[in-house]
């Protein structure tokens, strides 16, 4: 098997070739829900994630003009199946009080929903452990309910169209929350990838 390197701080690391770039061309042909690719910035974030297990759905490697980022949003495997049965169930019930199986699907979603952000616990975790970084910097986890999970920036709220701080203080915000999740990249490609 041939091997790759990158330097990572100072030093060379090794990872296996193929595995890597079969993930990351199949991750620069994926399509999210509004028929657009990964945006080149969060190519390497979507790509790594997806390596250890993580059903990513859209991303977003950051914009001022629009939203706000970067994120990845993820979800169970079977999130859209399980919403789409849960809403059947629903009007099947012709009830405001949901019935068992309704009950029961949303509990299956919720389940899902949780393991698959355990995948990033540990990381996360580990990722923080010994960094030192601004609060509105650090990333973390947002439930969205049914609608998946999102994995962003604390303070990305305040570098989209919607913020309320100055261009260029944005501007700031959105490069140093760029510099974070590429951190936490850069993290887990030594942690999953390197031997």
């Amino acid at each position: 098997m041939c091997r790759l390197f990158w330097c990572h701080n100072g030093s060379v690391q090794y990872v296996q070739h193929e595995s890597w770039l079969d993930m990351l061309d199949q991750t620069r042909h994926l399509v999210d829900g509004r028929g657009m690719l990964v945006d080149e910035d969060i190519l390497e974030t979507v790509a790594i994630l997806r390596t250890i297990g993580v059903n990513t759905v859209s991303s977003c490697g950051g914009h001022l003009d629009r939203g706000y980022g970067p994120y990845v949003w993820f979800e169970a495997k079977d999130a859209a199946a399980d919403r789409a049965r849960y809403a059947e169930y629903q009007r099947a019930a012709k009830s405001d009080t949901p019935t068992d199986a309704v009950r029961e699907v949303g509990r299956k979603i919720s389940r899902d929903e949780i393991a698959e952000k355990r995948k990033l616990f540990p990381y996360l975790e580990e990722f923080y452990a010994t960094r030192n970084s601004r609060f509105a910097n650090r990333l973390l986890i947002e439930n969205h309910g049914f609608a998946g999970t999102m994995l962003h920036c604390q303070g990305a709220m305040l570098v989209g169209v919607m913020g309320l701080e100055p261009l260029e203080v944005r501007r700031r915000l959105l490069k140093a929350h760029q510099r974070e999740m590429r951190d936490f990249t850069e993290f887990l490609k030594v942690k999953v990838l390197t031997k």
